[in-house]
C-alpha cells in the first residue's frame, strides 16, 4: 500500500498535469484569437485598396467614384468592368505624367476642380473619397489632358481631303445646329387681316417696320434681345410659350436665307424670317484639328496605360 506520501505527491502531481493542460488550451485558444483578430485586422485593410498603380495603392472609394461616374456601365460584365476601369487608369495615368512633367493648376483652375467635386459630392451624397481628391479627378479633363497634349502633339498637319470629308458630314449631319443665324418673327392674332401683306412686305424695305408692329417680347432673363435672336433659341421659346410642334421647330432651323415659315399655332400664327444664315468655316477647321489631335493624343495615352504597372487587388475586385 501507498503510503499517505506517496498518495499526496500522486495528486500533486496530476494536479500539476492539470494546469499545465488547462494552461496549454488556454494559450492555443488565445493564439487562434489573436491569429483571427490579425487576420481580420489584414483583412479590413487590405480590402481598403483595390489596386496598384505604379507601386501606388489607389484606395477602393476611388473605383465607387469611377463606377458611380459611368453609371452605364454594370461592373459585374466583363464589358462594364472593362470600361470602368479603363477609365479609372486613363485618369491615373494622366495624373502621374502630368505630375512628370510639373503641370500645375491655376488658383482659378484648382477654385474650379473643387467646386465641381463638391457640386458631384453632394449630389450623389458620395464621401468615400475626399474633395480634394475628386478634384484632382475632375481636373483631368478639364485642364491636365489638354495641357498633355500641347506637349506631346504639338504640331498637326491637316490633310485637305480629310478635311473637306469632315466638314461635308458636320453639315450634314448638324448644319442646322452649327450654323450662326439671325431670325426675324412677328406673331399675328388676326392672321385673316395681317398676313397677306406681311409676306408680301418680305424683302422691302416695308417688312422691318411690320417686325417691330407684331414683335413679341419673349420675357427670358437669359434673353437680350427677341427682336433679332437665332432660330434655335426661337424654336424653343415657341414651343415653350406656344406649343411648337417638334417638326414644325426643325423646319424653323433648317430655314435658308432669304426663306420664311409659316405656323398655325393654337393661339397665334408665327411668320418666321431667316434674315442671315452662315457658318463658321475657320471653326469647323479647328474641330477637326482638334478631332484629330484627340485621336493621336488617345494613341499615346493608351500606350501609357498598357505600359504601367497594375495590379488588381482580387480580395475586393474579380473579373466578370
Amino acid at each position: 500500500m501507498q503510503s499517505k506520501k506517496q498518495r499526496n505527491r500522486e495528486i500533486e502531481r496530476r494536479n500539476k498535469n492539470k494546469r499545465h493542460m488547462f494552461m496549454g488550451v488556454t494559450a492555443a485558444v488565445l493564439l487562434v484569437i489573436v491569429l483571427a483578430l490579425a487576420w481580420t485586422f489584414w483583412d479590413v485593410q487590405n480590402r481598403r485598396w483595390v489596386m496598384t498603380f505604379n507601386g501606388e495603392r489607389i484606395p477602393t472609394g476611388e473605383l465607387l467614384f469611377f463606377d458611380l461616374n459611368f453609371m452605364g456601365h454594370d461592373m459585374g460584365t466583363p464589358e462594364g468592368f472593362d470600361v470602368i476601369t479603363g477609365q479609372m487608369l486613363e485618369f491615373l495615368t494622366i495624373l502621374d505624367h502630368a505630375n512628370r512633367h510639373g503641370i500645375t493648376l491655376t488658383e482659378v483652375e484648382q477654385l474650379e476642380a473643387l467646386l465641381s467635386a463638391q457640386a458631384f459630392g453632394a449630389s450623389a451624397q458620395f464621401t468615400a473619397v475626399p474633395d480634394e481628391r475628386m478634384a484632382e479627378f475632375f481636373s483631368v479633363h478639364q485642364v491636365l489632358r489638354g495641357r498633355l497634349a500641347d506637349i506631346y502633339v504639338s504640331d498637326m498637319a491637316i490633310d485637305p481631303d480629310e478635311l473637306a470629308e469632315f466638314i461635308a458630314m458636320t453639315l450634314e449631319i448638324e448644319g442646322d445646329f452649327i450654323a450662326e443665324t439671325e431670325v426675324r418673327q412677328l406673331i399675328l392674332s388676326n392672321p385673316d387681316e395681317d398676313l397677306e401683306r406681311v409676306l408680301a412686305a418680305i424683302g422691302t424695305p416695308e417688312f422691318d417696320a411690320l417686325v417691330e408692329e407684331f414683335a413679341f417680347q419673349f420675357e427670358e432673363e437669359w434673353l437680350e434681345s427677341s427682336d433679332k435672336m437665332n432660330a434655335l433659341d426661337l424654336a424653343d421659346l415657341l414651343m415653350s410659350h406656344f406649343r411648337l410642334d417638334i417638326d414644325d421647330a426643325f423646319a424653323l432651323i433648317a430655314l435658308q436665307e432669304g426663306e420664311y415659315g409659316v405656323y398655325e399655332l393654337a393661339e397665334a400664327t408665327v411668320v418666321v424670317y431667316m434674315h442671315s444664315r452662315t457658318v463658321d468655316y475657320e471653326l469647323l477647321e479647328d474641330a477637326f484639328l482638334q478631332s484629330r489631335r484627340n485621336e493621336v493624343f488617345q494613341e499615346i495615352l493608351d500606350g501609357w496605360v498598357d505600359a504601367a504597372n497594375v495590379n488588381f487587388n482580387n480580395r475586393v475586385i474579380s473579373r466578370p
